[in-house]
């Protein structure tokens, strides 16, 4: 039996059925239960999975157009711009639910949303850990890898393809990944740590849970903010408070160490000098202890060499400075003329 032609009487008008558009549907559905599936990849439950793709789906209603896109690194770029027209860049949001909601992400939240939507039109997708305190997506493609990063505010970053272990080794710890000379990866990207699925959800903060890394993240916050006020006391215990949530936490441990400098100079304008030794002492312990949480925290390398050589210990604070601006090279451009000549 041959169809010559399909319609539908509405009134006195002759109406074709969009046969496209229902195609485009029924693929919008398909696309989407992919969705729901890759979400509970990442660790959330079938009913909060089931709310969140609903709700994604209200956000990238044409994300399943992306998935008839033959060209791998076409795709890559219309899945980066499409996020990032519908999510802002925000400091403290990583968490699918409240990104569907504000509409907002760190670099935590578009790790994920990467991985649930790019999974779902046929990218293989993953994460790395940028230390310190960053995450992007790793992207694997027949001819090599890509870095897709959305958390930043400016716009995002996608990597020229390269081929991951020309680009990367292992360093001695066999833990994290160090870029080799010549690469073609930004040098932000220096040391990364390769994350999998369901280290996905929550970044460094897997371990502990979402929940406490979030209380941990508003303490820290607060110590800051107590900090600039020069409430030095207050500060500390909010670090510490920190610390609870978080034992791990280099960076809350690091601004313990750097409210005991800020105290150590206080000191030390009052001439008690026995007490502003004290605690640029103690200011040195807690870098000491951040470095030993996170041996690429370049910031606490930086911080202590810059304690050592007010305490006249020039050369190992020159080569904990050294050593910060190898993991970071951007530090060199805050330290003082009299240090960089003796770099």
């Amino acid at each position: 039996m041959i169809i010559v032609g399909v319609c539908l009487m509405v009134g006195s008008s002759l109406v074709f059925p969009n046969f496209a558009s229902a195609r485009r549907i029924k693929n919008d559905t398909g696309v989407f239960n992919l969705v729901n599936r890759y979400i509970q990849n990442i660790g959330y439950d079938k009913h909060r999975a089931a709310e969140l793709t609903e709700s994604l789906k209200e956000l990238f209603p044409t994300l399943g157009q992306l998935k008839s896109i033959t060209g791998l690194e076409e795709k890559i770029n219309k899945l980066a711009e499409l996020i990032k027209d519908k999510i802002s860049y925000s400091k403290n949001i990583y968490e699918l639910s409240k990104i569907a909601r504000d509409k907002k992400a760190n670099c935590y939240g578009y790790v994920q949303l990467v991985y649930v939507l790019g999974k779902a039109i046929g990218l293989d997708v993953l994460a790395i850990e940028i230390y310190s305190n960053h995450t992007a997506n790793l992207i694997n493609l027949d001819s090599g890898n890509i870095i897709l990063d959305l958390g930043n505010e400016s716009g995002f970053y996608i990597s020229p393809v390269f081929n991951w272990n020309e680009n990367y080794r292992k360093d001695e710890r066999g833990k994290v990944w160090m870029q080799n000379e010549g690469v073609k990866v930004d040098k932000f990207y220096k040391v990364v740590q390769r994350i999998n699925e369901q280290g996905i959800i929550a970044g460094y903060y897997k371990s502990i849970g979402v929940d406490k890394a979030d209380l941990a993240r508003q303490e820290r916050r607060s110590g800051n903010i107590a900090r600039v006020n020069e409430l030095y006391n207050e500060a500390i215990e909010y670090f510490n408070t920190a610390i609870r949530y978080n034992p791990d936490y280099a960076m809350a441990v690091n601004d313990i160490g750097s409210v005991k400098d800020d105290l150590g100079e206080v000191a030390f304008s009052r001439e008690d000098f026995d007490k502003a030794v004290k605690l640029f002492e103690e200011a040195i312990e807690s870098f000491s202890l951040a470095i030993r949480l996170n041996p690429y925290y370049a910031m606490a390398f930086y911080n202590r060499g810059l304690v050592k050589i007010r305490l006249g210990r020039t050369e190992e604070g020159i080569a904990d400075i050294r050593e910060a601006i190898t993991l970071n090279p951007d530090l060199r451009y805050q330290l003082p003329p009299n240090i960089v000549e003796k770099l």
